[in-house]
């Protein structure tokens, strides 16, 4: 069947071929006047060519009508995949109207150099009106591609991959194609991917097993380069009972430890190992970092400082007004000179935070006697080709003093302290449980009057707890909804340390977002001082506070 089928299309573009020679059509290189009268009768073939229909029936039955899931507003729109004949194929397929001829011709010029074989195909979109919006090579296409329609972490809406065995039957590798949500229309350059076998939260993982070991490799796109890259790795050893996870944008091992089983030999605290497999994870876009250290400076601006500019002044002002935050802006060439300014070059840091995976997140100094101090918050992410780059923001603040209010991870209500059963109708809600006896997740829903019916009903709050292969908690994502309680805060992401300790905490906010670092002295189950930063317009804005007990 494959076979016959390139015989009739290469008959087809002989005989049309042959017939605008004899009929004097110019195909390229035609005067202003000829090209005029090529063109208008290229557009008038489908009548005149007889026999030829036939031919160009079948090149249209060999068209494939992709079931792609478009976005909601765009339910009428069809995307085709069509074979990519040299020269005719567009004019055959409908393509030469509203002015596509020339575009059209230019293509099949192209394709032709490149040497578009009778395998070959095109991706064909079109809007609810019929108009052909795009044209973009996909590759070659035969009866055993497999067309998949994944929504991964990569761009907003749903996926096209594309995979097509070579000639000993294996894909060795695929096309994904990502919507443009702005353009309403693909993105003209696909991304190369492996042959994944799954998706694994948004992201591409394919898996090996060989005998006792199991070994997985999660994939993030890198747009820049045009392909998806290896990202984490994982390797289990159900003999020697050993796990390994790697960084492989760094190529470090970022855990290794040895894991029980349970009694389908799947792993034990499968929850943990995932999240250390996947926390951090991102794809990576080509992007500029700022090379100097942007500061937020407490207290006013000193007399006879130049101003930074009328739309600087209006943020700082802006702090003031709306947080109560009074300070200035400053810019520094590196860490070094924001140090030396501040007066803490070459002193110990009063305090570090580290990442579970190893990353410097912030430093800390502080003068205890005066109250003053400064940090440096780093911000880290990879460049194209895997790069890795940091970013770095300082600040300077006085420690003011404050109260500590507690904090109840396993408190299955908002932050007001209501579980807003009170503020919905048809409230329901669900726990589940470890076998330790511990909450695993927690979900409540219900229908909020004052908004949409057929969106209904709502989630109200969303718990989930990791806990540590000892039992003890390692992390919490919180969420509340915000048509409730306000966006502020509405999601929390908190990491707690080997004692169970809340020590980070990101949350939400309109503007940016929140990070909490909890700091404790001599082994106490309260932290000593708490560090906020609000990250606002490319700065980091703190409150230092000490907490009395």
């Amino acid at each position: 069947m494959k076979e016959k089928g390139k015989s009739r299309r290469a008959e087809a573009v002989c005989f049309l071929l042959a017939f605008l020679a004899a009929g004097g059509v110019c195909i390229s290189g035609c005067g202003s006047r000829k090209d005029t009268e090529g063109r208008m009768a290229v557009t008038a073939l489908p009548k005149a060519l007889g026999a030829a229909g036939e031919e160009a029936q079948s090149l249209t039955e060999a068209e494939i009508e992709l079931a792609y899931p478009f976005l909601q507003g765009l339910e009428d729109y069809r995307l085709v995949c069509r074979p990519a004949l040299p020269e005719i194929s567009a004019y055959l397929s409908g393509a030469a109207v509203g002015g596509q001829e020339a575009s059209a011709r230019e293509d099949a010029g192209r394709q032709e150099e490149a040497g578009a074989g009778p395998d070959e195909y095109e991706l064909w979109l079109y809007n609810g009106e019929g108009e052909l919006l795009q044209r973009l090579p996909c590759g070659r296409i035969t009866e055993d591609t497999e067309f998949r329609f994944d929504d991964l972490s990569f761009e907003y809406g749903i996926e096209l991959e594309i995979f097509t065995p070579d000639k000993e039957g294996e894909a060795q590798s695929g096309l994904l194609f990502a919507w443009n949500y702005a353009g309403d229309m693909l993105f003209t350059e696909p991304v190369v991917i492996p042959v994944y076998q799954e998706v694994w939260n948004g992201f591409m993982m394919t898996t090996d097993t060989e005998g006792a070991v199991e070994e997985q490799c999660v994939y993030a796109v890198d747009s820049g380069a045009g392909k998806a890259v290896p990202a984490r790795s994982r390797r289990i050893d159900r003999e020697t009972g050993t796990l390994e996870i790697w960084n492989e944008l760094e190529d470090r091992r970022i855990f290794e430890g040895s894991v029980s089983f349970d009694s389908e030999g799947e792993l034990a605290d499968r929850e943990y190992y995932d999240f250390l497999l996947g926390d951090g994870l991102s794809n990576i876009a080509a992007w500029e970092t700022n090379e100097t250290v942007r500061t937020w400076v407490e207290g006013v601006r000193p007399d006879g400082e130049e101003s930074p500019g009328q739309n600087i002044e209006a943020f700082e002002n802006m702090q003031g007004i709306l947080w109560g935050h009074e300070g200035h802006t400053a810019e520094f060439p590196d860490r070094e000179a924001f140090l030396e300014a501040c007066g803490f070059l070459g002193r110990e840091p009063f305090y570090e935070y580290q990442s579970w995976e190893g990353d410097l997140l912030l430093e800390l100094y502080l003068e205890e006697e005066s109250g003053l101090g400064c940090g440096v918050r780093y911000v880290w992410s990879y460049d194209t080709g895997g790069e890795k780059k940091g970013e770095l923001y300082g600040f300077t603040f006085a420690v003011e003093q404050g109260e500590w209010e507690g904090h109840d991870p396993f408190a299955m209500s908002s932050e007001s302290g209501s579980d807003g059963s009170e503020l919905v109708t048809e409230y329901e809600e669900a726990l589940e449980y470890r076998d330790d006896g511990q909450p695993d997740w927690y979900q409540s829903q219900g229908m909020i009057d004052w908004l949409r019916d057929d969106m209904g009903p709502y989630k109200i709050l969303d718990i989930n707890w990791v806990y540590r292969e000892n039992g003890k908690l390692f992390y919490r994502e919180f969420y509340q909804n915000s048509s409730l309680w306000g966006t502020t805060r509405q999601a929390l992401y908190d990491y707690y340390d080997e004692d169970g300790r809340l020590i980070y905490e990101s949350a939400y906010i309109t503007h940016g977002s929140l990070d909490y670092f909890f700091i404790y002295t001599d082994g106490s189950d309260r932290p000593a001082y708490c560090l906020q930063l609000d990250n606002n317009g490319g700065y980091c804005i703190p409150e230092m506070v000490e907490v009395e007990y």
